[in-house]
């Protein structure tokens, strides 16, 4: 090999050398957490919470969660189903909250985590009541929830008003810091029976009045909401919720499906 050859080489090996490993294409980080569904052998084997990677006595509506065989995401065959019931009967409930939803307990708790859920909503799914009920709560579905120790929420709710996403982060016990939650529209693109990517990434401030946290959400690999270089007065995230209330109806039975859950301590790249 010629000197000028050499060089270039040596040059090259260098390069590669102080380059940071997350170019476009790289395999991710391996999840911290992940869940797929398919080790259970029925829903009671769910809901006994075998692999520990949920908070049981928080499970709400467990009579309406149930493991699914007949549809799973990727290679799995199972999936978590949700079924939100008709309420059309329930007079004196049937505009106010209805709970169904599993707390993930993160290995500890941290300053900033990524989730990657894949969902799916059944094709009649919606979050406006019948008019003739008079419903006059706000129309919402809590979807996924950052889990805060000092401080309020990190939130992803679909159905805002009807049809509107919600993307909002937490203030703190005494009602500071924080920004209020960003409605963006489009969400009712999702309720149409098939499996969509849901990606959140959380973070709080470093320290109390410090600016740099951050929430950022991604649909289908496209960023639709992001918040950056804000004041996130909670100590930390020690878990995700995965669903939790429809705020009035629905009319008729409809379903939520949680196919592979991810989730990571460290970015995966997105």
């Amino acid at each position: 090999m010629n000197v000028a050859a050499q060089v270039t080489a040596t040059a090259t090996l260098l390069l590669a050398a102080t380059v940071p490993l997350t170019s476009t294409g790289l395999e991710p980080a391996a999840p911290w957490v992940e869940e797929d569904f398919s080790s259970y052998a029925g829903t009671s084997d769910l809901l006994a919470n075998r692999r520990g990677f949920y908070s049981v006595p928080e499970d709400e509506g467990t009579a309406r969660i149930a493991l699914d065989t007949t549809s799973g995401y990727g290679t799995s065959r199972s999936s978590m189903r949700f079924t939100f019931p008709d309420r059309s009967n329930d007079l004196a409930n049937r505009c106010h909250d209805y709970t169904i939803g599993r707390n993930i307990d993160l290995p500890r708790a941290v300053r900033e985590v990524w989730v990657e859920a894949y969902a799916r909503f059944s094709a009649n799914f919606h979050t406006m009541a019948p008019r003739t009920w008079g419903c006059r709560s706000g129309a919402e579905y809590k979807f996924i929830l950052g889990r805060t120790h000092g401080g309020s929420r990190f939130n992803l709710n679909v159905g805002t008003g009807g049809s509107g996403w919600t993307f909002g982060i937490p203030f703190d016990e005494q009602g500071d810091g924080g920004t209020p939650p960003k409605v963006v529209p489009g969400a009712t693109a999702v309720w149409d029976g098939l499996w969509h990517q849901y990606r959140v990434y959380f973070k709080v401030s470093s320290a109390r009045g410090v600016p740099d946290g951050a929430a950022r959400f991604y649909l289908d690999g496209r960023l639709i909401k992001s918040f950056a270089t804000v004041v996130i007065d909670a100590t930390d995230i020690y878990g995700v919720a995965l669903g939790r209330n429809l705020n009035q109806g629905p009319e008729e039975p409809m379903s939520v499906w949680w196919g592979r859950i991810r989730i990571w301590e460290r970015t995966p790249g997105w």
